[in-house]
């Protein structure tokens, strides 16, 4: 779920600390510094961004401050039917990965395993790794697949 920052701006990863942008300028360019500018990097790399949970009580920012029994998944079955185009899932930061495999994977037919991709989390406050290193794990995980004999 956003944050707060996120939720009162109504734009993903509004807190001027989360590297979330910060992250995707530097593996494919552009200009982050409008909301509609990030959403264009979005755009421009077949990329989607949508939150796990549909709704939540959360005191504050934390994802260990969800209350367990308010969580609400979103509907990745119809998401998955309606864009089959959709070739991997990566989930920015434990929290959204855990609900995701509890709430909505079993629940899907269609996306195994090889397909769920953890990246470390952009929030602030998953501060084992810099920058540079979350930069390079996401780049990896990023990377457009390719079919078999279209290397």
């Amino acid at each position: 779920m956003p944050g707060v920052a996120s939720l009162d701006a109504q734009q993903y990863y509004a807190h001027p600390r989360n590297a979330f942008w910060k992250i995707l300028q530097s593996i494919y360019g552009g200009e982050i510094r409008t909301y509609a500018q990030r959403l264009q990097i979005l755009h421009n790399n077949k990329l989607a961004l949508w939150d796990t949970l549909k709704h939540c009580s959360r005191p504050g920012s934390l994802d260990s401050n969800i209350q367990t029994n308010s969580v609400i998944c979103n509907d990745f079955k119809s998401l998955l039917q309606q864009t089959p185009t959709i070739t991997k899932i990566a989930f920015n930061g434990k929290a959204a990965e855990k609900w995701f495999i509890k709430l909505a994977l079993p629940q899907l037919s269609s996306i195994g395993q090889d397909s769920l991709c953890s990246l470390p989390s952009s929030s602030p406050a998953m501060a084992s790794l810099s920058l540079d290193d979350k930069t390079a794990l996401w780049k990896k995980a990023l990377q457009p697949v390719t079919a078999p004999g279209n290397d």
